[in-house]
């Protein structure tokens, strides 16, 4: 997936997740969960965190190369692992970012290149049904996810009043 798909999908996502749940929906959160959408590919120097953090990018992508460790169960379990060690109010931050990342993964695995997400065993995971990063599967499969996020919330018995502290 592109940065671009990342970053509606974590964001439509999290404001889904904020609008069932008691998780804040505010612009620290919503900021967290569009950071976490992006942060896996710090393991590609092209990309946009890459470039934004290249002395941490260009180490880890010759050690672990692209979709590798970053995109995998064992960084999620360390985010987890984070949230649980911070108390409020960076733990809603912290969690936010970790749905973010959570749904780059997902949406990666959406792709014919899946995820090592048993990382560092090799073995890919992808979706049943996968598109092309870039083409117009992924723009079809973005608008389709966010479409689903809108009727989430529109569709829902308290209506799609939100608040934006």
């Amino acid at each position: 997936m592109t940065g671009t798909s990342h970053v509606f999908i974590g964001l439509a996502g999290y404001a889904a997740l904020a609008f069932h749940t008691p998780l804040p929906f505010s612009m620290t959160t919503t900021t967290a969960a569009v950071v976490g959408s992006l942060a896996p590919d710090i393991d590609h120097p092209s990309s946009r965190v890459g470039r934004l953090l290249w002395p941490i990018s260009y180490p880890l992508a010759r050690i672990f190369g692209h979709r590798g460790l970053t995109h995998s169960a064992l960084a999620l379990l360390g985010l987890v692992v984070a949230v649980a060690l911070v108390d409020e109010p960076v733990v809603t931050t912290l969690i936010a970012f970790a749905v973010g990342y959570a749904l780059h993964l997902a949406a990666d695995a959406c792709t014919t290149q899946g995820v090592v997400l048993l990382y560092p065993a090799r073995k890919r995971f992808r979706a049943p049904i996968t598109v092309r990063t870039g083409g117009p599967g992924e723009w079809a499969l973005t608008a389709l996810i966010l479409l689903l996020a809108a009727a989430s919330v529109v569709l829902h018995p308290a209506g799609p009043d939100l608040p934006w502290p």
